[in-house]
């Protein structure tokens, strides 16, 4: 079992959002620390293990699901270096997390949560370093009253190079 295989099994990313995450994860340095927002069912945590198997990896999700830790077995992957805070992401304080080579938002879906959630890292990207988010463009919240997630999205990471883009997944890079 791979990332793809998790993907194709619960339909949460597709298989080139799976490899847009390889592709940004495989970027950045074999020790480095990257932050997924939104654990579910592990999708992203193992894309990002797989192409950057030294990371650790720290997992926010206010409602983890027991699935995300079986597949990474499945996946033959180890958990020595990932952790999970519990929680919302908007109310964890993450002050303790000084530098991280990528960061994978896919938590709440409202515009404060993912204000916050850019606030809390934006900072902490080095150069070379990675902010992805889930559920860009997507027809869903394009619709709803009061949700702005792309527009918010594209402020904050003006300055930042569009590193690519799949299905409803889009990844800047910190240029400098």
């Amino acid at each position: 079992m791979n990332a793809k295989d998790i993907a194709a099994k619960y339909k949460m990313l597709s298989p080139d959002e799976v490899d847009l995450i390889k592709q940004c994860a495989g970027d950045i340095p074999k020790n480095a620390v990257a932050v997924n927002i939104g654990l579910n069912v592990g999708t992203s945590l193992i894309s990002i293990l797989e192409a950057c198997p030294g990371a650790t990896v720290v997992n926010v999700d206010k409602k983890p699901c027991k699935e995300a830790f079986d597949n990474l077995e499945l996946c033959g992957i180890t958990a020595a270096r990932v952790s999970l805070l519990q929680g919302d992401s908007n109310k964890i304080d993450f002050s303790g997390i000084k530098k991280t080579h990528l960061v994978f938002v896919d938590g709440g879906h409202d515009d404060e949560t993912l204000k916050s959630d850019i606030a809390n890292f934006i900072d902490k990207v080095p150069a070379g370093g990675y902010m992805l988010f889930h559920d860009y463009n997507h027809p869903i919240y394009a619709t709803k009253p009061n949700v702005n997630l792309d527009a918010i999205v594209n402020e904050a990471m003006n300055g930042w190079e569009k590193a690519g883009q799949a299905r409803y997944l889009v990844a800047f890079k910190r240029v400098k």
